[in-house]
């Protein structure tokens, strides 16, 4: 029996902000666990239904 992979989204990010995340995550991390432990991270201090601040577009 085949183990079913995960599906996957996208999300564009600039170079800058993916630099970030590159340099602040574990080395052999994956992103996505990165970015659920920033997202746990935020709803621990602000709150599961707390609206996040509003962005500039960066394009």
């Amino acid at each position: 029996m085949r183990s079913k992979k995960a599906k996957t989204k996208s999300v564009g990010i600039s170079p800058e902000t993916f630099d970030r995340l590159t340099k602040l995550k574990a080395p052999k991390q994956v992103y996505d666990g990165f970015i659920t432990q920033l997202l746990d991270l935020w709803e621990e201090k602000h709150g599961e239904k707390q609206p996040g601040p509003v962005l500039k577009d960066v394009h």
